[in-house]
């Protein structure tokens, strides 16, 4: 698994932390950290409303050399 957010992170392109949804909808589900220093996050995004449902994303994030970009999503 990690492995593959590994690959998918360095395919990322120049796309933020939510791709889609809005800011204020995504909450954090859980966070973990890598060996090599990869910060992966779990999040929820609850602004889909009964009609739409919940989506997860989950990002990477390796300090300092990149910003938080999401590498996974799923609706």
């Amino acid at each position: 698994m990690i492995c593959l957010l590994a690959g998918l992170y360095a395919c990322g392109g120049s796309h933020g932390r939510n791709v889609f949804g809005r800011v204020e909808d995504v909450h954090l589900i859980s966070r973990c950290m890598t060996g090599r220093g990869t910060d992966i996050a779990l999040y929820v995004n609850t602004g889909g409303g009964a009609a739409v449902g919940t989506s997860f994303s989950v990002t990477a994030e390796r300090k300092p050399d990149f910003v938080e970009r999401q590498i996974l999503y799923s609706d």
